[in-house]
């Protein structure tokens, strides 16, 4: 069990460091130590690429599906369905232990999302304040996409940091 943990560290880690890379200034370079997992989701400061940013949305989203699925799995308890709308629509009622840890799960998440995406918008060289337009119904979420995930960031350094990559 221990072995075959370490095989999945090691494999995320060779995965991680061919999309993530820095140096100690904070720049993404190729070749340079693999950026670590902490950084890219918790930190605020500092800029990423497009490909480290698709990457990191990517695993957010399995591992938030993961561990949303754990607590309605432990916790839930199956709404029938002739109550489901006095239940708000909701197929499982989680008690206070399951939506309790939903919350946390959720916020956790709502932290990483965000450190994840305001690197990305410093890489196009804009305030990660920008994360707001998002909040514009139809269009912002459009603006946002295509913004973070398809343009590519500013060259060279910038007001947030060096090029992600390396230019």
């Amino acid at each position: 069990e221990e072995v075959a943990e370490l095989v999945l560290r090691h494999d995320l880690a060779v995965v991680a460091g061919q999309f993530c890379t820095y140096n100690e200034s904070g720049a993404n370079a190729p070749g340079e130590k693999a950026m670590d997992w902490k950084f890219l989701f918790t930190s605020f400061g500092g800029r990423i690429g497009r490909q480290q940013w698709w990457l990191g949305y990517i695993v957010l989203m399995v591992v938030v599906a993961i561990l949303i699925t754990i607590p309605t799995m432990v916790f839930g308890t199956p709404v029938p369905p002739e109550q489901m709308a006095e239940a708000g629509g909701m197929e499982y009622n989680l008690g206070p232990v399951g939506g309790t840890l939903m919350v946390v799960i959720m916020i956790a998440a709502m932290w990483f999302f965000l450190a994840l995406t305001a690197k990305r918008w410093h890489d196009r060289n804009k305030s990660a304040w920008w994360i707001l337009i998002g909040l514009v119904p139809i269009i912002g979420g459009i603006w946002a996409l295509v913004e973070n995930g398809f343009l590519k960031g500013t060259d060279g350094p910038n007001s947030y940091g060096p090029d992600p990559l390396g230019n």
